[in-house]
């Protein structure tokens, strides 16, 4: 362990508050303590954010690139921070292995047509958005939970 790894497990120790956040964040499969702490040192408060506002902020929500009548094709805006992106990718890279969601949602967007990057994004939003979820409401992340349609 490094020393900017303990620091950041010294700060996290430290507080309440950001101990019970991370704790929340890290019962999801995939998300690690220093991911965790990463993903709330770039976002903030998550529970400021409404899903679509968070996933707009991280730069993973799709964008229409249009000029007058021409379509140029929809891809992620990237205009948030390129770090919160980055541990995302690799979150959604260890987390699709043995997480069947998430595995089921990257098969499902690739028997779609769409490139393997694509599907890649879409995990790395959907999982942004399950550690946003449980830290907000205050609960560990069951993998039995079934929302409600």
């Amino acid at each position: 362990m490094g020393a900017l790894e303990r620091e950041i497990t010294k700060c996290i120790n430290e507080s309440d508050d950001l101990r019970e956040k991370v704790q929340y964040a890290i019962s999801v499969p995939g998300i690690a303590e220093l991911s965790a702490a990463t993903i709330l040192a770039e976002c903030g408060p998550l529970d400021k954010y409404s899903s679509r506002q968070l996933g707009a902020y991280s730069g993973l929500a799709p964008q229409l690139f249009n000029s007058g009548t021409s379509i140029r094709g929809c891809r992620i805006n990237k205009r948030g921070p390129s770090r919160l992106r980055q541990i995302l990718y690799v979150c959604s890279v260890a987390g699709g292995k043995n997480h069947s969601p998430l595995v089921a949602l990257h098969s499902r967007i690739t028997q779609q047509g769409k490139k393997p990057i694509q599907a890649r994004c879409a995990v790395m939003r959907k999982l942004l958005l399950i550690v946003r979820a449980v830290v907000v409401n205050k609960t560990f992340y069951d993998k039995k939970y079934v929302k409600n349609a």
